[in-house]
Order: C-alpha cells, then structure tokens, then sequence
C-alpha cells in the first residue's frame, strides 16, 4: 500500500507489509482522502492570496466588480454573510474602484431573488440604479464567472467572503480573467465552521468542473 507511505512515513517497513484488517485500510484510505482534500484547500489559499484585498483603496481599478449573491435571511435574521457584502460592494463602488456591479445569484422565485435582493441593499446605501446589473442564473460560482467569461469581461473585481474569494479568483483566472478580490467581513460562530466544511467541498467540485471543461474542449464526451 504505497499511499500508506504518504500519510505515515516514519513506520518501517515491515510494519506496513503486514496484513491488516479492511477496517484499516478503508480508515487509512480515508485519511489519505482528507489529507489530499486538506492540501488542495490550503494550496488554492496560498496560491490565490495575493489576489485579495481588505483595503478598497489598494485595489487595481476594474471596469467591472461581481458581487457573488447569498441568502438574505437565515431564519428570522438577516444574514450577515449578505450584509457584509453589500457593505464591502459599497465600500469599493465608493472607492471608485469600479463603475459597475454585476449582481450575481439564485432566483429561486419572486420572494427568494438573490439578485433583486443585493439591488435593493445597494440602492439604500445610495448607489445608482444605471449602475448595477442583474444576474439572476448565477446559483453556482462558476456559473457567474463563466457569464462574465461570455459577456467578454478580462478585468474583474470579486466581492465575497475571503474563503469564497480564493475559490472565486481561481475560477476566474483560470478562465482567462484577470481577477482580483475585495474581503467582505467574515462572520464569526458556529455558522462559520460550518460554511469552512462546506466550503470544502466546493473546492473538490470546482477541481470536477474544471477536469470537465477540459474534457470538453478536447471533444471528450462526460
């Protein structure tokens, strides 16, 4: 079991050609999964980083910024992943970092319209109407880079949460868009544990959507 090796390199050999039980194999297989994901996580972050910025001044200037949508409400409360953001696409419009916003997300009905949501948080804090632009088919984030791709855009500001930002950036640049990011506060809690382990996942699916995008342009049926 040479993957053994990877995640436990001080053992002897002959400890490692023994004949273990299937519980630990498929134990030593699973911590082989989770190192391996843990690595692909850490590396989009330290890869990516340098593309992120918490000062909206410092930010290069783009014609365009994407605001990746969320949940107004959780529950009875409103959602303060989507508060920070409106607050941080505020910030870098102020900045004059940008001249229009793209708002991207979910419409999942009248009353749950991402999009239509972020429009009226930015109108109350004073942002011209001409200004923004709706996105209502953006449910993943790749599916609100790629209408950016298709709509011609090569510099772009994107405007999220520090964790969805690296994923973002990756995305973006990997699809040929000089991309560069503007933190959103995070929000702190048990909440935030959770997004971080889901976040995960995400990374896993944008490495799947990208192994299909290059089976595609090599005519390769999925």
């Amino acid at each position: 079991m040479p993957f053994v090796w990877l995640i436990f390199p001080t053992l002897s050999r002959p400890v490692l050609t023994q004949n273990l039980p299937v519980s630990w194999k498929v134990g030593l297989c699973l911590a082989a999964c989770a190192l391996a994901m843990e690595i692909w996580y850490q590396g989009v972050n330290l890869t990516m980083r340098k593309y992120c910025y918490r000062d909206p001044h410092l930010l290069p200037y783009c014609p365009y910024a994407l605001v990746l949508g969320t949940r107004k409400w959780a529950g009875s409360h409103l959602n303060l992943y989507f508060v920070h953001r409106m607050d941080a696409a505020f910030a870098v419009f102020a900045a004059r970092r940008t001249d229009r916003l793209i708002l991207s997300g979910a419409r999942f009905s009248h009353h749950l319209n991402q999009p239509e949501a972020m429009r009226q948080a930015l109108l109350q804090r004073g942002i011209p109407e001409k200004q923004l632009v709706l996105h209502p088919q953006g449910n993943r984030t790749w599916q609100s880079l790629q209408h950016c791709r298709e709509a011609g855009i090569q510099h772009l500001i994107i405007i999220s949460q520090h964790f969805h930002n690296v994923r973002a950036v990756f995305i973006a640049r990997y699809m040929g868009i000089q991309a560069y990011a503007f933190d959103a506060r995070d929000v702190r809690g048990w909440v935030r544990c959770r997004v971080l382990v889901r976040e995960r996942l995400a990374r896993i699916r944008m490495l799947m959507d990208i192994i299909a995008d290059q089976l595609k342009k090599y005519g390769m049926k999925i």
